[in-house]
């Protein structure tokens, strides 16, 4: 793979996205703080699927975002529930079909919601008590499980005449029989006059037909597919015991030193590790997390782009945005925590005609996340053979 030495770091979003592309001309009102943080995310070019969506959610109609894994879906729906939200009184209600998935959300929701707001989770995991007295609070955004959030609907905890937005994220895989007739019950009350919002890569029968007997003729639809993963990247996993991965890591490494590597871990305490532990094997490396300055970021870009070190080391939030056009690896040390993070950091090699790889160092226990991969993506995972 070849390496390219003119490598600079990425120009600032103002200076590279036109006004009319940006989240302030969306057609909807986002307030200036979110805004900021969008940018400093590297977030400030609407996906279709957001610049499609937002206004459909902001208007109040009933509304069915379909589009594939990675394209935006969550802050197409979230960016406009927050703008109507700061003028009532109502809640939002997001339906996810797993812990996982309801937990990636919350964490969109804690970063850009509008200050003075709150948020509530009820994951089926969690204790109901403690659950109960965040609703006291009345938290403007709750996100949960179906089983937790009918639960708690059930026992008028969450009212149905006080929710405004009804999201049913990833709908197909929350339609078993029993969340159907929950959901078809709770649609004939007449307190309930929530807008519903599906937001799925599919759209089943199942839930059309649910869909349809809710919104009848007032449907608004963006139907998007997703921008796949490019063919120009090879997809690669090896099973290492927990304890070992690091020492895999340093050895893969050592053995492809003048190729760039971008190391995803999932918490800045595996960033310092990780790095240490590189260093102890005579790999120098950088690191970019959300604890870092503008500055020391700047400067760890920099020395990646100048070839000073070829590994980089970064958790999600700090490597948004981040554009390195010729990246020969992107090895995830701990797992994306689902298919639409995947995409979102393999996607970073394999530009501009150039060949890229991936590497997923997964502990046995993690095994089932290629066939997850694979099967959501579209993508095959070879088994990494040393040459």
């Amino acid at each position: 793979m070849s390496i390219d030495p003119t490598l600079e770091p990425r120009p600032s979003a103002r200076e590279e996205v036109s006004e009319e592309t940006r989240f302030e001309s969306a057609g909807i009102p986002i307030d200036p703080e979110i805004l900021r943080k969008l940018e400093e995310d590297g977030i400030v070019r609407p996906t279709p699927v957001q610049e499609a969506g937002m206004p459909l959610v902001a208007s109040g109609r009933h509304a069915i975002l379909q589009s594939g894994t990675g394209t935006g879906k969550t802050l197409a729906y979230l960016l406009p529930i927050f703008a109507r939200l700061r003028e009532s009184e109502g809640r939002a209600v997001v339906i996810a079909p797993a812990p996982e998935l309801a937990a990636q959300i919350l964490r969109v929701v804690e970063r850009y919601k509008p200050q003075g707001f709150t948020s509530a989770s009820l994951l089926g995991s969690g204790n109901p008590a403690r659950q109960v007295e965040k609703l006291r609070r009345h938290p403007r955004i709750v996100v949960g499980t179906p089983g937790r959030v009918f639960e708690m609907i059930a026992r008028k905890r969450v009212r149905a005449s006080e929710i405004e937005v009804l999201v049913l994220d990833e709908a197909d895989r929350i339609l078993s029989p029993e969340n159907d007739a929950f959901l078809r019950d709770l649609f004939s009350r007449p307190e309930f006059r929530a807008q519903l919002v599906i937001a799925s890569a599919t759209v089943g029968a199942a839930a059309g037909a649910l869909f349809a007997e809710r919104a009848g003729d007032e449907v608004a639809r963006v139907e998007l597919g997703h921008e796949p993963l490019r063919a120009s990247i090879r997809h690669f996993a090896q099973l290492v015991p927990e304890e070992r991965k690091p020492a895999f890591l340093a050895h893969f490494l050592g053995k492809r030193r003048r190729e760039r590597a971008l190391v995803f871990v999932n918490r800045l305490g595996s960033v310092l590790r990780t790095a240490g532990f590189l260093g102890s094997r005579r790999i120098s490396s950088e690191t970019l997390s959300a604890t870092r300055g503008k500055d020391r970021r700047k400067d760890a870009l920099a020395r990646f782009a100048a070839g000073d070190v070829h590994v980089l080391i970064a958790t999600d939030a700090a490597a948004r945005g981040l554009d390195i056009p010729s990246l020969d690896w992107v090895i995830h040390l701990e797992a994306a925590r689902d298919s639409e993070t995947y995409l979102h950091r393999s996607g970073r090699t394999g530009r501009a005609g150039r060949e890229g790889c991936a590497l997923s160092i997964l502990a046995p226990k993690e095994a089932f996340l290629v066939r997850r991969y694979e099967e959501e993506l579209g993508i095959e995972i070879e088994r990494w053979v040393e040459e």
